[in-house]
């Protein structure tokens, strides 16, 4: 496993680049509502966020262990990395379901 633990940071730190796309996409489609209109969407973006955060955080959390797990040689650090990366890439899962089931 920690032959792979690099891999697994990459695919960590693209996964965070993409869930970083999405929170821009979603802020900047926020901004373009008025005030009022802000308050009848809020539900909807903050549905969005919340799992994206969670997937960001989890996406950081396994660059941040996979890197450790090669510098210290941990094989149980990059077992723990691999999870947090299924978690992220289910997460993601999640939030693409949610776009597709908002949309109708």
């Amino acid at each position: 496993m920690l032959e792979i633990a690099g891999d697994i940071a990459a695919a960590a730190a693209a996964f965070a680049g993409l869930i970083l796309v999405f929170f821009g996409a979603s802020i900047s489609s926020f901004d373009s509502y008025d005030e009022t209109a802000r308050d009848a969407v809020r539900g909807i973006y903050r549905r969005r966020a919340w799992p994206g955060l969670a997937a960001l955080l989890a996406a950081l959390l396994s660059c941040y262990t996979s890197l450790s797990a090669k510098a210290l040689m941990s094989e149980c650090a990059a077992y723990w990395a691999a999870g947090l990366l299924a978690l992220v890439g289910i997460l993601i899962f999640v939030l693409a379901l949610l776009a597709v089931w908002e949309i109708g």
